[in-house]
C-alpha cells in the first residue's frame, strides 16, 4: 500500500477546508460568472483592489514552496484555492476538480512544451493529488475525475488546499517514493466545477518548477501562455508578456499556526534525513 492510501483513512474524519488554516501563500480565486466557474490571479492576502484581480489560466510555482517547516521539491500545497473577493458566493458553494489530460513538461532547450509520455520514455512523471479528506488521482493519458476541492461556508477567509506531488511509476513500486522525478517544469492542466455552475472553468495550468531558477520558470510561463492556452482567452497568446510580468509568486510560504496537514505530515516524516534532490536543472 502506498503511503497516499495510508493517510487516506487517517484524514476521512477531516474536512474538505481542514487544511486551509495551515498555510498561507498564493492563491487561485475562484468565481461564477454567468453561470460559469472563472479563475483568477491576484495578490494574497486580498488587498482591496478590485483591478489587481483578472482571470488567469497560468499559475506558476517556483518550488519548493515548502510543506509546514520543510521544504519539499517534489511536493507543495500551493496554491490554495479561495473565493474571489467579489464574487458574491452563496454559503454552501462547493468546488471539485478534475484533471484535463496528461501532464505538459517543458524542454528549456527548445522552450516548448511536450506530453510528459513523449519526454520521458519510461518511468514517465505524473502528478498526484490529494483532497483535504484523503482522496487521491492520478493524471494520465486522458480526463479525470477528480475530487471535492474546496467548499465556501459563506466567510471571506474560507480557504481551501490541494497536496500535488511528482512522482514517477517507479516510486509507488517501491512504496512511494517520490525523490526521484526529473527536474523541470511540470504542467499540470486542471478545471474547476461547481454545484452552483453550470460550465466548468477554462483549463488552467499550474506550473510547478521542480529544481530550475526562477529564469527557467518565466520561460515556462511564456510559452504556457503562448501554445498551451488557445487564443482569447485570459493569459492567451495575445497576453502572453503580461502572465509573464504580473503573475510572479512568492518562492516561500508563511506556514499559519496550527497543526498542519496530516498528508504533509506524513510525507515530512517519511522524508526526514533523506537527500532532497538528486537532480537539478538550472
Amino acid at each position: 500500500m502506498n503511503l497516499i492510501s495510508c493517510c487516506a483513512g487517517a484524514l476521512t474524519a477531516l474536512s474538505i477546508n481542514s487544511l486551509a488554516f495551515g498555510h498561507a501563500g498564493p492563491r487561485i480565486w475562484l468565481g461564477i460568472k454567468a453561470g460559469k466557474v472563472v479563475t483568477y490571479r491576484g495578490p494574497y492576502p486580498a488587498d482591496g483592489r478590485r483591478a489587481d484581480y483578472v482571470p488567469a489560466q497560468v499559475f506558476p510555482m517556483l518550488l519548493p514552496m515548502g510543506l509546514d517547516d520543510t521544504p519539499l521539491n517534489f511536493q507543495t500545497q500551493f496554491p490554495g484555492y479561495q473565493s474571489y473577493p467579489w464574487a458574491g458566493l452563496a454559503a454552501g458553494t462547493n468546488f471539485s476538480y478534475n484533471i484535463v489530460g496528461e501532464v505538459q513538461w517543458y524542454n528549456a532547450t527548445l522552450h516548448v512544451f511536450m506530453p510528459v509520455s513523449k519526454a520521458f520514455r519510461s518511468q514517465t512523471p505524473f502528478l498526484a493529488v490529494t483532497n483535504g479528506i484523503g482522496q487521491t488521482q492520478f493524471s494520465g493519458k486522458g480526463f479525470v475525475v477528480g475530487d471535492r476541492a474546496f467548499s465556501f461556508s459563506g466567510s471571506a477567509s474560507d480557504h481551501a488546499h490541494l497536496t500535488y506531488t511528482i512522482c514517477t511509476p517507479e516510486d509507488l513500486a517501491n512504496g512511494f517514493d517520490p525523490e526521484d522525478a526529473p527536474a523541470g517544469v511540470y504542467a499540470l492542466p486542471l478545471q474547476f466545477a461547481s454545484d452552483r455552475a453550470v460550465r466548468p472553468s477554462d483549463t488552467f495550468y499550474i506550473l510547478f518548477g521542480d529544481n530550475v531558477s526562477q529564469t527557467v520558470l518565466d520561460g515556462a510561463a511564456l510559452a504556457a501562455s503562448s501554445t498551451l492556452v488557445p487564443p482569447g482567452l485570459p493569459g492567451g497568446p495575445d497576453m502572453a508578456a503580461e502572465t509573464v510580468a504580473e503573475v510572479r509568486v512568492v518562492t516561500a510560504a508563511v506556514p499559519e499556526p496550527v497543526s498542519g496537514s496530516l498528508v504533509a505530515a506524513a510525507f515530512v516524516s517519511w522524508s526526514a534525513g533523506r537527500n532532497r534532490r538528486k537532480h537539478s536543472q538550472k
